[in-house]
């Protein structure tokens, strides 16, 4: 029963991938924009397009963090009654996805201080600075919140080294990287190129993208590095004790 549950949360972290690029793609014109003329003057604001990117990345998110969550809670109750399971799966929905929008409101206004602290601009920005909290929060403590009953305390056992549930492993990682991702991608910010891509947000949006494509990524080629190596064991093992008979 172990590998279509691992192959079920394969196919939807590389679903979740794909999505998140397409759920992306009104940021992409932005990046692409050609050199201005005028290179001191305001660029305009990115803030519909962030905005548009940070609501089709929560759906995206959401709806496949709740996805790896029910897929356990399932393999957990196929041996319940019918009627049974159907009712403790409504109610988890509803409960994860109260969750997940909590996570998601205090992970924005937590991320939008932050930014502030390390130099956002307050006034001038705001509005970018805010759909920039509202992307993050999709990407990072949406699915989180989703995944765990105790977000911060499994985040935290994450931090420190501790493995996760499956589920749970396929929020965080992408969730960390994406963090790392916004970080690096700040430092085009404080170069002097006059670029149109380099307005705030855009540059941390899209080192966030990449990041979380990473996390994405190599939670993917573990999984299937791991599901490999044991299939391998049990092969090898079935050989020897055919040998041996």
């Amino acid at each position: 029963m172990a590998m279509p549950a691992c192959l079920g949360y394969h196919g939807i972290l590389a679903l979740e991938l794909v999505l998140a690029w397409v759920s992306f793609s009104p940021i992409f014109p932005l990046l692409a924009a050609p050199r201005r003329d005028f290179p001191h003057e305001e660029p305009p604001s990115p803030a519909p397009r962030v905005l548009c990117a940070a609501a089709a990345t929560a759906v995206v998110t959401a709806t496949a963090a709740s996805t790896m969550a029910l897929l356990r809670r399932r393999r957990r109750r196929m041996e319940a009654a019918s009627a049974e399971q159907h009712r403790g799966l409504g109610d988890g929905i509803g409960r994860r996805l109260s969750s997940g929008a909590v996570g998601f409101a205090v992970g924005a206004a937590v991320i939008h201080t932050v930014a502030v602290v390390l130099g956002a601009p307050i006034f001038r920005r705001a509005p970018e600075t805010a759909a920039f909290s509202l992307l993050m929060s999709s990407f990072t403590s949406l699915p989180v919140s989703v995944t765990s009953h105790r977000p911060l305390e499994a985040f935290a056992a994450f931090l420190r080294g501790t493995r996760p549930a499956l589920h749970e492993l396929g929020a965080m990682v992408p969730a960390a990287c994406c963090v790392l991702g916004a970080w690096l991608g700040a430092i085009p910010l404080c170069l002097d190129w006059e670029q149109p891509w380099q307005a705030w947000p855009l540059p941390m949006c899209a080192g966030g993208l990449l990041g979380f494509s990473l996390g994405c990524l190599l939670l993917l080629g573990y999984q299937i590095l791991e599901n490999v190596s044991r299939a391998v064991s049990v092969w090898s093992s079935e050989w020897r004790a055919e040998k041996r008979a």
